[in-house]
């Protein structure tokens, strides 16, 4: 595996599944998708994202550690400075804090935003 810097987890949150992967220069190294029990509520839906998110890193013999972020795809309006998802009715989610409890859990940086501007922007730079 490349540097640190080089080497993304990403996760594609979901109303229905939760696809994480280990993304380096916009290929897919690795990947893992589980069901997002989202009627659960939001507490297991987080522990399930933490927990694909070490499983595919275990695909690439990795930790946490080994990545330079976190970057999550949610749906709803996402507060992008903070990593609370404010609205997301597919999920139920009001107000709930994605990227904080993640970040502790993993202990590297959590980004989060809309999971179409996400989309949009791997379009724009990696193309179809």
């Amino acid at each position: 595996m490349a540097t640190k810097e080089d080497v993304f987890l990403g996760v594609d949150l979901g109303g229905t599944n939760i696809e994480a992967a280990v993304v380096q220069d916009g290929k897919v190294l690795a990947a893992k998708k589980v069901n997002t029990l989202a009627a659960k509520g939001a507490d297991v839906v987080i522990d399930r994202i933490h927990k694909v998110v070490l499983k595919v890193a275990e695909k690439v013999e990795a930790s946490p550690a080994n990545f330079s972020a976190l970057c999550i795809g949610a749906p709803g309006a996402v507060d992008i400075h903070t990593g609370v998802v404010n609205d997301a009715p597919n999920l139920d989610w009001v107000d709930v804090p994605l990227g904080g409890p993640l970040q502790e859990r993993l202990g590297l940086p959590v980004y989060v935003d809309n999971d179409v501007n996400v989309g949009v922007l791997g379009e724009f730079v990696y193309g179809a």
